[in-house]
């Protein structure tokens, strides 16, 4: 019996958030300073953080990086407004649709992810699915007054898998009652501990072969979410 519907976020739910309130933050920067300044900031000093983020170099490094060099000072806020006013551009609408269905078919529904959970909750909130989402768990920010302290990590790209028992206790959900919803490679350590692990329908097929061979467990790999919907309900 299914009682939960677990998802990651990037690749899953939504776009990548991180990468463009680093440029906002950036752009807002530029105004402050001297061409020179700015020139030394895009091409010098950050793409390396960007080309780290497209190759998944340890994303908890990335975010950690990006937080120290590029949001830390930071009024979240500010650092908000820009993917706030988009955020409906940054959600996939047939994925949030799916588990909003899920969420009202009485199924616990959760995201569990290696991104910013600040990012994650401001987008959701402001397309007006935080409602469908009995529970988000991410990677938050340490605010002091709304100013951007440091980021905590809660949930390792490393190993996904460390504290996601502990994170379905609390929604009163064990691993053999939920489907987990992934897209990466970090979502093989819990493809391979829940009994429905399912591959994002977003994922391209060369993703999805090459997550299929490292896992041992088979994945479910529906085309869409329509299918997955009307399979699981």
């Amino acid at each position: 019996m299914i009682e939960g519907v677990i998802s990651d976020y990037t690749g899953t739910l939504g776009k990548p958030l991180e990468v463009r309130a680093g440029y906002t933050v950036l752009q807002n920067k530029f105004r402050e300073r001297k061409l020179k300044d700015f020139l030394k900031i895009f091409f010098i000093e950050q793409p390396r953080i960007w080309w780290k983020y497209l190759a998944r170099d340890s994303t908890d490094n990335l975010l950690l990086e990006l937080t120290e060099n590029v949001f830390a000072g930071e009024k979240y806020e500010d650092v908000a407004k820009d993917i706030t006013n988009s955020a409906t551009d940054y959600l996939y609408n047939d994925a949030i649709k799916t588990m909003e269905k899920f969420h009202k078919n009485n199924i616990r529904t959760g995201i569990w992810s290696a991104g910013v959970e600040d990012f994650i909750r401001t987008v959701i909130d402001a397309s007006g699915y935080i409602e469908s989402f009995d529970r988000i768990t991410a990677n938050p920010f340490n605010l002091e007054n709304d100013i951007i302290k440091d980021l905590e990590i809660r949930v390792s790209s490393e190993d996904k898998s460390n504290g996601f028992e502990e994170f379905l206790n609390e929604m009163n959900l064990s691993l053999q009652e939920i489907i987990y919803i992934g897209y990466d490679y970090d979502d093989v350590p819990i493809f391979e501990l829940v009994k429905y692990p399912v591959l994002s329908p977003r994922a391209n097929h060369r993703k999805r072969k090459s997550i299929k061979e490292r896992c041992w467990k088979r994945i479910y790999t529906p085309k869409d979410y329509t299918e997955l919907l009307y399979l699981m309900l």
